[in-house]
């Protein structure tokens, strides 16, 4: 089965690989051959047969499950805010589930709720992935935080993997 490229307009000028389905996160690794990769990408995505995988690249941020409180404002749309809650946080980014798509690249305002503090970010959806029609988890990657509110991002997630190392 061929991979195929298809260039789209967007912020970044994105590639989008069709049709294949990319897994995340990876549960085989098998032999491969690299077919695509991008400087902005969370992960390298290899073709074994007729299959892809994918590989993790190393993170730049450690990570941890989380549910904190998140109001969402999709830049662009006329929607109301949304309310949700994050299932994984990291300094550079988190993970979310909505009840509907928000779009791949979409930006966004991304306010949470952290130890009594107000955390904002401008976000970017770097990944999405449908569970169900009315459940899709979101990855935002932080594109514009203060040092602040990183640095209490950074406090949070040191202080939870020196509680479970413990």
């Amino acid at each position: 089965m061929d991979v195929g490229v298809d260039r789209h307009a967007g912020p970044s000028n994105f590639l989008t690989l069709q049709p294949a389905k990319v897994f995340h996160p990876p549960d085989l690794v098998l032999p491969r051959k690299l077919i695509y990769t991008h400087k902005s990408a969370s992960q390298l995505i290899w073709r074994e047969r007729s299959m892809l995988q994918t590989e993790p690249v190393r993170r730049r941020f450690p990570r941890i499950p989380s549910q904190l409180p998140v109001r969402l404002r999709i830049l662009g749309e006329r929607r109301p805010e949304a309310l949700t809650l994050t299932q994984v946080i990291s300094p550079g980014g988190c993970m979310l589930v909505t009840d509907r798509s928000i779009g791949f690249g979409s930006l966004m305002e991304v306010t949470i709720s952290c130890d009594g503090q107000l955390l904002r970010a401008d976000g970017r959806v770097a990944w999405e992935k449908r569970k169900s029609p009315q459940e899709h988890q979101v990855g935002v990657e932080f594109i514009r935080i203060t040092a602040r509110d990183r640095s209490v991002l950074e406090q949070l997630v040191a202080a939870r993997l020196d509680a479970t190392a413990a």
